[in-house]
């Protein structure tokens, strides 16, 4: 039902994700790191920048983290549920 409106599939597992990250086209290497160490949070909270970027070996304060991080918004991958605050999307763990 939800491929019938365009929407992706949730994914079941830690697993797939991991496979879908790295041999998909829809993330580069960058954006992998962060997805990564943001989902390793799930579900938990919403975790700090910080937390995010030094755990994908960046620091929060620069472009080299920001960008990737947008285009992982951009991709619905993850969201800002609050101020300076990741959270992996909730789809891609939906059971």
């Amino acid at each position: 039902m939800l491929a019938e409106r365009g929407q992706r599939k949730p994914l079941r597992s830690n697993y797939k994700l991991r496979y879908w990250i790295l041999l998909s086209d829809a993330c580069r290497d960058w954006e992998a790191r962060i997805l990564k160490a943001i989902a390793a949070h799930y579900p938990t909270n919403a975790i700090p920048n910080e937390t995010a970027a030094s755990e994908a070996s960046y620091s929060a304060a620069l472009s080299s983290y920001a960008n990737p991080r947008s285009a992982l918004k951009t991709k619905d991958l993850i969201g800002y549920p609050a101020k300076d605050h990741v959270r992996a999307a909730y789809w891609l763990f939906a059971a």
